[in-house]
């Protein structure tokens, strides 16, 4: 039932201006904590929002956010791979886009 609650919780997060606003989060984020170009900032922003489902997304904006509380919840729902994956992932995005 909770996932369930999660889940609708997650999808409303992810829809109309909320991509927007999240784009900017990372953008922002990206700038400041990777040093990365626009085009690579650019680049990290497309495969977040393009490349990982919804639980992932929401532990990705919470880490750039700095939101333990929302990580912990994110967390809640994935398995270990799942987590391992995403972690994975988030490491390997600023080398992919520097190029």
């Amino acid at each position: 039932m909770h996932r369930m609650i999660w889940s609708a919780i997650l999808g409303l997060g992810l829809c109309g201006t909320a991509f927007a606003d999240d784009r900017a989060d990372i953008l922002a984020s990206c700038a400041v904590n990777l040093g990365l170009s626009a085009a690579g900032c650019n680049c990290v922003a497309d495969k977040a929002m393009n490349e990982f489902n919804e639980q992932e997304f929401a532990f990705f904006m919470a880490v750039i956010k700095n939101d333990r509380d929302a990580q912990m919840a994110a967390m809640q729902g994935m398995t270990p791979e799942e987590m391992t994956s995403i972690g994975e992932r988030m490491n390997e995005m600023p080398a992919a886009c520097a190029g």
